[in-house]
């Protein structure tokens, strides 16, 4: 038997088979085409004709370029929802093995998928995350060929957090909210606003302009974050808060802001008894007014004030002290500034009502409105 350089001379067995096995110093190394020839001899000395075979030997492992995981060897929601968080690069190559090893001794194993020229990749997925949890993990990658080599291990440390960072609902800070507390209208023209975010992220503010702010540190307790410009008129617009922990995971919270500036007006009234009812254009800053910022006349007579005024919602409500006849023409009048204000904390102008029967009738526009 002859391979390259080595020479054997083997005896064969009874039946006239036989084999020979080469140590590792014995075979040719490298990657190469290697001849085996072999002549038989039998006992008379008679000599076969050469029989010769070419076979492949490799004795090279490969080798695993291991890529950094996620760019920058950590993974987030953002990376492991683009995929192949794991990939190699190595040449001829049968296979490639993943171990994901956690620190609490719990090792996954999974193959990666050949991607084309050199490359293999595998993307985790929600059974990997819940074996491995979120932290540090020890990525080993090694590649073995169609001989059976298999390569130098290589490894990268990993941290896996794909977990969105804390960011509570906000709300309109104390110096923006004016009117009625916690109602997202104000006549504030630059709203600020409080939340609580993780410690360990960035936070950003949006304010209502469709562009967030430069990020800040959170602080991980309440802080505030405001616009730094006036939006352009009253309307409707959306505030956005953005935290952004270290991985990149993305947390957001939204809310609608009604910049309001204008004061309310009355634009109906209608009286029952003693109880004149009026309707504002919009709702109305709740809770008991002053008697003695309104006046009221009945039929022409001596002015005096209501025994109550209330607001709730959109209604102003006044209680007179007498009762007038069913006829007679109410006058009730409002002397600004007071404590009449809209849900933003708008005043309301001055008016004057004439309510003449107990019928519903619509107000002239202006500061100083009349039935």
């Amino acid at each position: 038997l002859q391979i390259g350089a080595l020479r054997a001379r083997i005896v064969t067995a009874a039946s006239g088979q036989w084999s020979v096995v080469l140590s590792e110093g014995e075979i040719p190394q490298g990657t190469l085409s290697a001849v085996v020839t072999a002549v038989a001899r039998d006992a008379a000395d008679n000599v076969s004709p050469i029989a010769s075979r070419t076979v492949q030997v490799d004795t090279v492992a490969p080798t695993v370029a291991f890529s950094p995981v996620g760019g920058d060897d950590s993974l987030s929601t953002a990376d492991l929802a683009a995929g192949a968080d794991f990939t190699a690069t190595v040449a001829g190559a049968a296979g490639v093995l993943l171990h994901l090893e956690t620190s609490g001794g719990i090792d996954v194993v999974r193959a990666l998928t050949f991607a084309g020229g050199n490359t293999w990749q595998y993307s985790l997925v929600e059974a990997d995350l819940v074996a491995i949890g979120q932290g540090i993990i020890t990525a080993r990658m090694r590649a073995f060929d169609a001989f059976g080599n298999i390569g130098a291990e290589q490894a990268r440390v990993v941290t896996v957090d794909s977990a969105a960072p804390v960011l509570t609902p906000f709300s309109l800070a104390g110096s923006s909210d004016s009117g009625v507390l916690g109602d997202g209208r104000s006549s504030a023209l630059r709203p600020a606003v409080s939340f609580v975010a993780e410690a360990a992220a960035t936070v950003r503010f949006d304010p209502g302009t469709g562009t967030f702010g430069a990020p800040v540190a959170a602080s991980g307790v309440a802080q505030t974050l405001q616009g730094s410009a006036d939006l352009p008129g009253d309307g409707r617009y959306t505030l956005r808060v953005q935290a952004v922990d270290a991985a990149g995971n993305v947390s957001e919270r939204v809310a609608t802001y009604i910049l309001d500036r204008v004061g309310p007006t009355i634009v109906h009234a209608q009286r029952t008894g003693n109880t004149i009812v009026l309707t504002a254009d919009e709702g109305l800053a709740p809770g008991a007014l002053a008697p003695a910022e309104f006046g009221v006349e009945v039929a022409g007579g001596p002015s005096g004030a209501p025994a109550s005024a209330q607001a709730a919602g959109r209604s102003l409500t006044a209680v007179l002290s007498t009762t007038p006849g069913s006829g007679d023409t109410v006058a009730l009048t409002y002397t600004a500034p007071g404590s009449l204000a809209d849900a933003s904390g708008n005043p309301a102008g001055g008016f004057r009502a004439l309510v003449g029967t107990a019928a519903a009738a619509p107000l002239a526009g202006g500061t100083a409105s009349e039935l």
